[in-house]
């Protein structure tokens, strides 16, 4: 759901940028200030609930680590952080070196398909369904392969989700096309898919993780993109143009972790608070870190809109 919405809205912006410098500079200011406070808060986390852990590493393993989160490989985790939590202390992140990924791949096919202004659809479909077969190949690799660091590797690269990425490309480029389908028909969307779980729990077929069915991947993408089209000024009304949508994201495990850590589980209390902390910290993120750094690019030549 996220590479499809991502794929999106980023092609989107790319189309709307009027260089490549406002395309770069617009990706960076959206990920990276936000993500680096996040790294921060993540460590004082840490520091307050059990300090001894750092207590186990090295100066090269914090500097490693230190490099990896704060460039583009936020899918390490250090052994001396296993014991924290679920034993990663913000697993969610793995997706940020993908989703950088699809930012460098984006401008590079849209030059080798020849994707302009005019419909390119044939050549974007053939792109899709290319790396649609490279990942379904890639996750019915036999069980015995998945735990060797080469396939986690390729796992957190872009070639087993790109073609979901392109899904949203084609998505984005044809929608004044297809949005009939969509505009409205939320409950629509969202109850096939569900239906749809229902027969593949019932059929012992995979509805989880990486490896699910791939007409699950449709639908719930499809119902995500119906949802943005769908009582279309609800959010407006909640959340009164604050998007706290990033920092719901990579504030929310930080929160889990810290909730596990202190052994407040299993309670509805404890969920109900979690849940409201990470809106809380993604709410102040929007806030002081990420619609300031945002506003920069109106300090910049040749604007371009996200």
């Amino acid at each position: 759901m996220f590479f499809v919405i991502s794929g999106f809205l980023v092609s989107a912006s790319f189309e709307r940028s009027s260089s490549q410098w406002s395309y770069w500079s617009n990706r960076a200011l959206r990920i990276f200030p936000a993500l680096w406070v996040c790294f921060t808060v993540s460590i004082v986390s840490v520091l307050l609930i059990d300090r001894s852990l750092f207590g186990a590493a090295s100066l090269v393993d914090l500097l490693v680590w230190l490099t990896t989160q704060l460039t583009f490989f936020q899918y390490y985790n250090p052994d001396f952080l296993r014991p924290y939590g679920v034993g990663a202390l913000n697993g969610s992140l793995w997706t940020i070196p993908v989703e950088l990924q699809f930012y460098i791949a984006l401008p590079i096919t849209y030059a080798a398909l020849r994707i302009g202004k005019t419909k390119t659809n044939g050549r974007l479909i053939c792109a899709l369904l290319m790396f649609f077969l490279l990942g379904q190949a890639f996750y019915r690799l036999p069980d015995q392969y998945h735990e060797r660091l080469w396939f986690k590797l390729i796992e957190c690269s872009m070639l087993p989700h790109f073609w979901l990425f392109l899904l949203g490309v084609l998505g984005q480029r044809n929608f004044d096309s297809i949005k009939a389908l969509f505009e409205g028909k939320f409950v629509y969307w969202f109850g096939l898919h569900l239906v749809l779980i229902g027969i593949a729990q019932l059929l012992d077929i995979k509805s989880g993780y990486n490896k699910t069915f791939p007409v699950l991947n449709l639908t719930l993408s499809a119902a995500a993109l119906s949802g943005a089209f769908t009582y279309r000024s609800l959010s407006d009304r909640i959340l009164r143009g604050n998007d706290i949508s990033y920092g719901v994201y990579i504030y929310h495990m930080v929160v889990i972790n810290a909730f596990i850590s202190l052994k407040m589980i299993e309670r509805l209390d404890y969920f109900i608070f979690a849940s409201l902390l990470s809106i809380g910290l993604a709410c102040i993120s929007w806030r002081m870190v990420e619609k300031p750094c945002l506003m920069l690019k109106k300090k910049w030549p040749r604007r371009a809109e996200t």
